[in-house]
Order: C-alpha cells, then structure tokens, then sequence
C-alpha cells in the first residue's frame, strides 16, 4: 500500500522537493511531542430534510449510536447541510476515525459519515525581494493577454469574488479594493482553544489574517522537519485577483472588483466542515450561527486541497453553491500528479486551473488530468505580502513572488469577474463554457505537449473572453473538465471474462465503459505484476470511487467495489506512476445489492502522456518532469 496522506505539500522549487503546507499560529507555538489534534468526524443523520438538528437534539441519537458501537462520541457543532461535527475519542488516529466513520455510516440513524479531513493552502514561495514586472498578464502566448481585455472593462465594485482561504491582510497598500465585510468560519478546537484559528478565538466577523507559521510537529504526525513563515496566502489570492492599480507595487486582473475574504484555513490547515460552511455563506446561503451575507460573491477562489476522495459534505456543500449561482475555481495542485487524486479537485462541478511555467509549458510541480478544466500562470506572480514571519508586523507590507496552482486560479477568477461586469446574468455554466472557448493555444517546443482533455483547454485568455461576452458570444458548459472527450473513447467492459490490457507508454490511462441494467454491487479489480491505480465514475464524470492496492502492503493491484444503481458507468486503469508499464488484466463482476464494499486509498501518479483504450485508441497528453511520492 502507497498511504494517501490527508496533508497538502508545498513544492519549494519547481519542481522540487513537496512539502506539507501546515501552518503554526502566534509564537509558533506547539512542540514536536505536542500531542495530536483531535480527530472529527461530519456525519449526516436521516430525516433531517434542510434543517440542522440541534445539538441537543442529537445527542441522545449521539449516545446510542456509541454505546451500540462501544465507543465514546460527543457532538461538536451542528453545521450547514444539514451535519454534525462529532468528536472521536481523545488519542484516536486518522485510521481508527476512518474504520469508525465505516461503521456509523452502516447504521440506519446515519445518511453517510466521515472524517472532517484537513485541506491545505497551495502555494509555494519563491522568495525573490524584487519582482521587475508582470509578464504573465501582459504575454500574449505564455501570459493572459490582459491588457486588451482592460481596454473592454476594468471591473466593477458591484461584482463580488470571494477568496476562502487564510484570511487578508487589510492594510496593505494593494489590497485597497472594495474589501467587503467578510467572516472567519475557523471554529475553536474541540478543548475550547484556538490553535487552529491563531487568533484568540472561534467564529467572529473579522476574517482578518494573524499569520499561519508552524514549528515542525506542532500539528501532529507527518508534519515537515522544518519551520514554517507565515504564508500570508489568501493575501496573495486576493491581490492576484483585484490589486488597485494605484501606482503602487503590482496590479490585478480586475481593478475595481469588491473582494470578499472568508478565512477558512488556519495553522495546520482547515477542517472541511469549516470549509463547507465558508462557501455556503460566501454564496449568500444559510449557515447556523452566523448571520446572513448580504453580499454573495458569484465566484469563488478555492486555493486548497489534500490528497484524497472529494468528501460528500464537501460535494454537498459545492452543489449547493453552484445551485445558488456561484463559479467555484479550484487550483489542480502542485504534486505533479493526476488532480483526480487530490480534494476539491476531484469534486464534480468546480473549475479546476493548473499552472503553466513562464515559456507557456505545464509547469513540472502541477497538478494535471481529465479533470482539469484550464491552465494559467503559476511561476513567479507578484503578490502581497508582509515580512512578518509568524504574524503581520507595522510597515512590513511587501510584494514576493509565489508559484504554485494557488496563483493560477486567481488569474482565472479574476477573468470570471471580468466576464460579469459585462453580463451579470452569466451562468456558471456559461461561465465556464466561454470560458474554456476563448483560450489560447500552449506553445509548441516547451517540452510539455499539452492539450485537452489532460491539461485543460489552454491558457486563460482575458482579451478573448472578455470579448466574447462583449459580443455576445456565449458558450454554454459542455463539460468542464476534460472527462467528456476521455469517456467517448472508452471501450465497453464485458462482465466475468477478465480483458487483457497493456500500459504501453509513460502515464497511460484506459477508459472502459460499463452498462448496468439493475441494481447490482460491481467489482472491478486487476490482476498481474504491473503495479495499477483504479477509478470509477458516473456518467456525469462525478468520481465515485479511486483505490490503488487491493492487499496492503504486498498487492499491486486494485480492487474497487460498489452498489451502484442502473446506467452508465466509467473504469479507468493507470499506473501507480508515470513510468509503470507493462500488461494487467482486468475483471468485472455483478452480485446482488447489499455486498460488502471496499474503495478508497490511494497513492501518488506520475504524468499521464496517454489516455488510451486497450484496442489501441490513444489520447496523447503531456510528459510529467517529476513524480514525489506521499508518505
């Protein structure tokens, strides 16, 4: 078994070494024996329609379901989607959380549980003290062709990007856009501290950023050997986006846009449940215990993610977003790997952006893969900062180069804001159909063949979208993502003959499709010496199910089994890594409803260059720099 690790890694150069992006609080407090956070879980109860029960409500249902289980569970805090947060035992571990949330989900009190995991910032400093321009919005080939777009519009306050994320520094001098009111969703930890929130308390109005540093160990197991400063992320998020173009420093996408920071993301990361709540409300919806925002952004920055599967709170809490109307745009990642392997990438519905190196290649440290949706610049993009290494410190605002897909987001976030201020009306899905129809073309002889579906539709172009809605030219969504173009080339899957295949090539992915007539518990596993990586979808591209091996640690291959209703359904084998080759075997088989299901896991994936059937239709794609694998 290749554990999948719940934490997010910086790429410290690109690419390079991928480190955990965990974050410390004031002092950088915690030692490197403190003892483990406390683990949470987000559990859904029945019969609950659109209401949050109440803590007290749940409580005896709380305390039933632990006797029943012989284990000692506590509820936390109701949340919005209808949830709990329950607190597992004290010195319980990730594993022990995950095989608990197995069995609260079997019970029939229980809609689904799991653990409330972590996500991560996504961003990798560079450290450069000067940045002498920014070639990136300017560059017709390798930039986004912004300054065109700008002799269209230059944004409007009435548009509103909200960035959930670490929080803003609002003194700073390029941060002087509309900074709508916005609100701190990091909730106090389970003994009544604020570790997480590192600013000396829960839930309040003021999402204002007291700096994320960490001493190595003081989050708990897997954390890097080394300190932290402060990331000042959602600072550099936000600044990438709408920068005031006041002849100080640098300038953003969209110069008149209001801005509406919701932190989320504190030292060692964010719960998702706190996440959850933070796009609901930046959305303008409901959450317990906070008041209304009066405001609703219609695009949302998500610069976050761990490796894992999208959560069913987390796909809930999306859904419901881009039901009230709002664009979500997630950063792929920096691990060089498949972003179906990382969280809110592999979420259905969000518009992933990966990042391209200054010659307009896929940078080596990025995220890829049929999920994503465009690509954008992610090396060396001037943000803002300040020098304060474990909080913000007076007349210490500065202006640093970052990379990382944290950076290419905003860029297309920005572009979305732009798009509005020409038609407030857009869609989400028009949103994202044009703006996947108006971008440009990667340059040829960078090294990295890109194309869709793997490395998205092409770089963000402002001018082109910009124009588009100008004209009136709008694209509908036909597929955010590249799974569409990757399903048409599947071959069909017969059930109980095994189907011989062969990864010929580095990365290469097959796709097999798969009819289901009645409700039936399908298991599809492989069999051989090649070491191969499985997922499964449904017909709308939502990923239901990723699992590497099938007996950990011996095993090589993957089993992933799973009730599923009738219609249509997609399989897909890959190799652990880019360079894994050679034949598999693969073997579908039907049973009854109500078998035991097994799923999950994961590892780390190397570079598709190929999505390819086994009859020998191929989808070329691009060669991957480097692959690091998570321990």
């Amino acid at each position: 078994m290749k554990p999948l690790s719940t934490a997010w890694r910086w790429s410290l150069t690109a690419p390079a070494l991928i480190w955990l992006a965990a974050q410390a609080g004031p002092g950088l407090a915690g030692s490197p024996n403190a003892a483990p956070p406390a683990q949470r879980l987000i559990v859904k109860f029945r019969d609950t329609k659109d209401t949050v029960p109440t803590t007290d409500r749940v409580r005896p249902i709380v305390q039933s379901l632990g006797r029943r289980l012989g284990v000692a569970l506590r509820p936390l805090a109701r949340r919005s989607g209808g949830v709990q947060v329950l607190l597992a035992p004290q010195g319980w571990g990730p594993d022990e959380v995950r095989r608990l949330a197995q069995e609260l989900a079997q019970e029939p009190e229980v809609a689904y549980a799991e653990p409330d995991a972590r996500r991560y910032v996504r961003l990798t400093p560079v450290g450069e003290p000067e940045f002498a321009n920014q070639s990136y919005l300017s560059d017709p080939t390798t930039g986004i062709n912004a300054p065109q777009a700008w002799d269209i519009t230059t944004g409007s306050p009435g548009t509103v990007v909200a960035v959930v994320d670490t929080g803003v520094l609002p003194g700073h001098p390029d941060l002087t856009m509309p900074l709508i009111t916005g609100y701190d969703f990091i909730s106090a930890d389970p003994d009544g501290g604020f570790d997480t929130a590192a600013d000396g308390d829960g839930r309040d109005p003021d999402p204002s950023d007291p700096g994320d540093a960490v001493s190595a160990g003081a989050c708990g197991p897997g954390d890097p050997p080394q300190d932290l400063p402060s990331s000042w992320h959602g600072s550099r998020v936000s600044s990438l986006i709408g920068a005031a173009q006041n002849g100080i420093g640098m300038v953003g996408v969209n110069w008149q846009l209001s801005i509406l920071p919701v932190r989320a993301v504190g030292r060692c990361g964010g719960f998702v449940s706190d996440i959850n709540d933070a796009l609901r409300w930046a959305a303008g919806l409901p959450v317990p215990g906070v008041p209304d925002n009066t405001t609703p952004a219609r695009v949302i920055n998500l610069s976050v993610g761990a490796a894992g599967s999208c959560l069913q709170s987390e796909q809930a809490a999306i859904d419901d977003v881009r039901a009230a109307g709002a664009l979500v745009v997630v950063a792929a990642g920096n691990e060089g790997d498949n972003a179906l392997r990382t969280a809110p990438a592999n979420c259905h519905g969000v518009l992933v952006v990966t990042a391209t190196g200054a010659d307009g290649g896929l940078a080596g440290f990025s995220d890829f893969g049929v999920k994503v949706g465009l690509s954008a610049p992610g090396v060396d993009l001037l943000s803002a900062a300040n020098s304060g290494l474990q909080g913000p410190v007076s007349g210490g605002d500065t202006w640093d180069p970052a990379t990382g897909t944290s950076f290419a987001a905003p860029l297309a976030s920005g572009v979305a804001a732009l798009m509005l201020d020409l038609n407030a009306s857009l869609s989400v899905e028009q949103m994202i159909g044009t703006l996947r129809a108006q971008t440009h073309a990667f340059p040829s002889a960078t090294g990295i063949q890109c194309s869709d579906p793997l490395c998205g539709a092409g770089i963000v172009d402002a001018e082109q979208a910009v124009g588009a809605v100008r004209d009136g030219r709008i694209t509908p969504e036909a597929q955010g993502d590249g799974l569409a173009a990757a399903f048409a080339l599947a071959q069909l899957a017969g059930v109980g003959s095994p189907l011989s295949g062969n990864l010929s090539q580095d990365a290469q992915m097959d796709l097999y499709r798969l009819e289901i007539t009645q409700s039936r518990t399908v298991t599809a596993a492989t069999a051989g010496i090649t070491d191969t990586y499985g997922y499964l979808f449904d017909a709308e591209g939502r990923l239901l199910e990723q699992n590497d091996d099938r007996n950990a640690p011996a095993d090589t291959n993957f089993e992933i089994s799973r009730e599923l209703s009738p219609g249509t359904y997609f399989i897909a084998v890959e190799g652990y890594a880019r360079t894994t080759r050679g034949p598999y075997a693969l073997s579908v088989s039907l049973s009854a409803p109500g078998a035991n299901t097994r799923g999950g896991g994961g590892g780390a994936l190397g570079w598709p260059t190929l999505l390819a059937l086994v009859a020998g239709l191929a989808l070329r794609a691009c060669p991957l720099a480097r692959r690091t694998r998570r321990v």
